[in-house]
């Protein structure tokens, strides 16, 4: 009977402790819910202030300027200057480009015209002076004499303008040869220089009257010195 009353006593005392142990369990598992519930609103604070705090950082850090980017200026591209053709100089005017020039049965004939005039006398004075001139250029190259024929425009009585020879002028070869050229016309007078020492001159009938140069009649020129008075120019 003592033995089963140890034994129950054991029993009983094994229970009481095994009791409390349980107890102590349940009260230490409470602490620690309860200590997570306290714990888990501050680490969520300390996480939004942590995460408040990187960003104030971020909005308070100043912001880098970018750097500058170096223009790099290019040099201007030094074009090549166009080739121009060089404009050959323009030749100037000689006393024969005022005369018309050509070979007729063997003879040099040279014709100049002119379509004004003050009057009458200084279109013969005109002509005479461009001729001496050209005669003291030409001369060298003649060799069968040289036929001067002055045109003009004519108007006739019923008001037709029409341009005509009124005017010819005849060296013979001799008389070419004859003049000294470096003292010729004499005192400078190229009127009476050209008409004087010609060996004939003919002049158009409606001039004769209005002229003091007189003609001078001749019966060796060529053909074409009698053929060329009253001439169309042009023909």
């Amino acid at each position: 009977m003592a033995r089963e009353k140890r034994e129950k006593k054991k029993v009983t005392k094994k229970q009481g402790c095994l009791g409390c142990l349980t107890w102590v369990v349940i009260i230490g598992i409470a602490f620690l819910v309860l200590g997570a519930l306290i714990s888990d609103p501050d680490d969520t604070d300390t996480s939004d202030d942590v995460a408040s705090d990187e960003a104030e950082e971020v909005v308070d850090e100043p912001v880098e300027q970018e750097e500058e980017l170096e223009v790099v200026e290019e040099e201007p591209v030094e074009e090549e200057p166009e080739e121009v053709a060089e404009e050959e100089p323009e030749e100037e005017p000689t006393i024969l480009s005022e005369f018309d020039y050509e070979v007729i049965d063997g003879v040099d004939v040279y014709t100049m015209f002119q379509d004004t005039a003050w009057s009458t006398n200084s279109l013969m004075r005109n002509f005479s002076m461009d001729s001496v001139e050209l005669l003291q250029t030409v001369h060298e190259n003649l060799e069968n004499g040289i036929v001067f024929r002055l045109a003009t425009t004519m108007v006739d009585g019923y008001g037709n303008e029409t341009d005509k020879i009124v005017a010819n002028v005849w060296y013979s070869q001799d008389t070419v040869e004859r003049i000294n050229y470096d003292n010729w016309p004499v005192h400078g007078d190229t009127m009476a220089g050209l008409y004087d020492t010609a060996d004939g001159v003919r002049i158009y009938f409606a001039l004769v009257n209005d002229i003091e140069q007189e003609q001078k009649p001749t019966d060796n020129a060529p053909q074409v010195y009698y053929d060329s008075i009253n001439m169309e120019y042009g023909d």
